[in-house]
Order: C-alpha cells, then structure tokens, then sequence
C-alpha cells in the first residue's frame, strides 16, 4: 500500500500527460473526397465558383452541404447544376468528434457523374433551328399568336377632353375635393402659448 502512495502527484500527472500525449499523436482523422467524372472527360470544372481542374479528378471537402457545379467542354453544352454531399453516421454533429479522436482514419468517397450534352452543339441542327425560328417569325400569322384575338385600340372616353395617357376618374366618381381650413399659425413665439 506504501508503494501505490509512493508515486507522487506529479508522477501520476506525468503518466496521465503522456498517456495523453500518446492518444493525440496516434489518433486517426477523417477524409472526405469527391470524385468527379463527366462523359465526355477532360471537361473543365468549377465547384462553388471556383475552378478545381478536368474531369476525371479529385478534391477533398471539410462540410457537407450542397454544392454548385459547372462543367464546361469543348464540343458540348455547359452544364450547371448542383450537387450534394450527405454524411453517414459517424460525420454526424456530435459523433464526428470521436471520429476524429480515435486513432483510426475514416475515409469518405463521395462519386458524381454528368452527362454532357453534345447533340445541340451539331452546325446543322442549330442552322435548321435558326431558319425554322426566322420562318415563324416573318410569317404573316406567327404560330404563337392566337388568330382569334382581334385588336382593339385603347381609347380613354370616360372624360372628355384629357390627353391620352393622363389619369382620369371613373364617370360615377366626383371629381370634387372638399376643403380643408389651414391649421392655425403658432404666435410668434414659436410653439404653442399655455396660459398661466
């Protein structure tokens, strides 16, 4: 019993700093990584407005969240749209912390794929678009307006005599405005007088 009280305060604080020490430089972390590829590849990426590299490629993240994708390429359309990262159990608020502390490194792989579209992008196809569309358009009756609607000019008889555009009053509405009195004028004293 002697020997257990042997040990001083100071060397039990030293097993419990060192032991401690031990628990911080061997524990683990956690990665996160998402992996982008898009059909065609090497097309051009920016993640939030910021451009990280050509598909197929990969970057690391720290929140969860959704996250805003643009993916340009030559010989297809842009593509903007998003994308998100849900967490599992062990990245949740709370237990993300015992993730980090345990001295095992925890690894998220996060994979989005897109499709670029590469058809509208055909000389031919937008050339056929651009006639039909300036067809449609010089045609005495364009297709998008209905023909059964007749146009009727915008006349404003409710008053007599007012200019076009001036706001007028219906007829039922008096066009008079009572009188109001002035507000009496504060002596020159400025404010209003009590008297005593």
């Amino acid at each position: 019993m002697t020997d257990r009280m042997a040990l001083g305060l100071p060397a039990r604080l030293m097993i419990v700093a060192s032991l401690g020490l031990v628990f911080l430089v061997f524990s683990g972390c956690v990665r996160r990584k998402v992996t982008i590829t898009s059909t065609p590849s090497e097309a051009l990426v920016w993640v939030n407005s910021q451009e990280i590299g050509r598909t197929p490629l990969e970057f690391e993240f720290t929140y969860d969240g959704v996250y805003d994708v643009r993916l340009m390429h030559d010989e297809c359309v842009a593509l903007s749209t998003s994308a998100s990262t849900d967490p599992p159990v062990w990245d949740l608020p709370g237990l993300d912390f015992f993730a980090e502390i345990l001295p095992v490194e925890f690894t998220r792989d996060v994979a989005w794929h897109f499709e670029l579209d590469s058809s509208s992008l055909d000389p031919q196809k937008r050339l056929d678009a651009a006639r039909a569309m300036r067809a449609s358009l010089e045609a005495a009756d364009p297709a998008w307006v209905a023909s059964d609607v007749e146009a009727t000019p915008v006349s404003d008889q409710s008053v007599t005599g007012a200019p076009i555009g001036a706001p007028s009053l219906p007829v039922a509405t008096p066009a008079e405005v009572p009188e109001v009195a002035p507000p009496e004028l504060y002596p020159l004293g400025g404010g209003p007088q009590i008297d005593d």
